[in-house]
């Protein structure tokens, strides 16, 4: 069972390798690290709701009497809940500016959106959006939610938008 699981993940990797080669990506050119700009935010508000989140699960545990829960599954639950945002706080979201390409982290997963396939960049104040062409999944940067410096991410789209002839809307 051991050696068809290899077999299966160096399938998957091979696969993925050409996949990105076909796209013109570089091998490892995803994530945090690579060529370009990188603007960091902090995440805040998920991992405080999930804190909170366990904090009352586990005060309600108490008023309500615990003599019938399970003790371990209990307190395993909370601390999951708080693990779980704890490790959301540590994860910084991220928007990497390449010269054809931008690159972010979406649903714990990297993406990357090259030049030709952004239909225009929308700055608003406090907000970042970056328009797919087609149906694809709009990209928001809150200053609010998320502690991006929208101002500077701002100025560095404008001069990827002027570089591969993307159109920026300021609002």
């Amino acid at each position: 069972m051991a050696r068809s699981f290899e077999k299966q993940v160096e399938k998957n990797k091979q696969r993925l390798l050409a996949q990105q080669k076909k796209q013109g990506i570089q091998p490892g050119k995803l994530g945090l690290s690579g060529e370009g700009e990188t603007f960091r935010g902090r995440n805040i508000v998920l991992p405080a709701l999930l804190i909170l989140f366990g904090v009352m699960y586990g005060s309600l545990g108490f008023i309500g009497g615990g003599s019938d829960i399970n003790s371990f599954l209990y307190w395993l639950t909370i601390g999951l809940y708080i693990l779980l945002g704890v490790i959301t706080f540590i994860r910084k979201p991220y928007l990497r500016i390449g010269k054809s390409a931008l690159y972010t982290s979406k649903f714990n997963r990297d993406r990357m959106l090259s030049a030709d396939s952004i239909q225009k960049i929308v700055l608003s104040q406090g907000v970042v959006t970056i328009v797919p062409k087609g149906n694809g999944q709009k990209w928001t940067f809150l200053r609010s939610r998320n502690r991006f410096n929208t101002e500077a991410m701002g100025e560095r789209l404008k001069e990827f938008g002027k570089l591969n002839k993307i159109t920026v809307e300021n609002h």
